[in-house]
């Protein structure tokens, strides 16, 4: 059950994010200014946390001895990058509201790559009606927006 609070919990603290997030956009910063100074901020943060953990070395070591593994992390933190300059750029140009329920559908996505990827079925008929009903709420909104 922790998993599922851990999920709410960073739900709570996106959605406080993004609302700060269009405040500080709407007062002054661009959305590249702000992921710049979300790095310089969060690197120390993250270093400290991993070596305060002792797993520091043990992502050094994962991507040193598994091609496989680095090439992922690369990819990874390329889209990491990109998707949350986009979502900022996008709740620059909308609003919080509207950018992070177009977003909502990453879940959709997720699905899909894990079975392009790793061939992993992941969808459940109760996953698919989820699914489908925000494929349809952005839809609607997208139609009437």
């Amino acid at each position: 059950m922790l998993w599922f609070w851990s999920a709410l919990i960073a739900a709570v603290l996106w959605g406080l994010s993004y609302s700060l997030g269009e405040y500080t956009l709407k007062n002054g910063m661009t959305a590249s200014s702000q992921m710049a100074l979300f790095s310089l901020f969060m690197m120390p943060v993250y270093n400290l946390i991993a070596w305060r953990n002792g797993t520091l070395g043990t992502g050094f070591e994962a991507l040193r001895s598994n091609p496989k593994v680095l090439v992922s992390f690369l990819v990874i933190a390329a889209c990491y990058s990109v998707a949350n300059f986009l979502s900022f750029y996008a709740i620059q140009q909308k609003n919080a509201t509207v950018a992070s329920l177009v977003e909502i559908t990453y879940p959709l996505f997720v699905a899909l790559f894990a079975f392009l990827l790793f061939r992993e079925m992941q969808l459940t008929p109760g996953v698919m009606l989820g699914g489908g009903l925000i494929l349809a709420g952005i839809c609607v909104m997208y139609a009437t927006g």
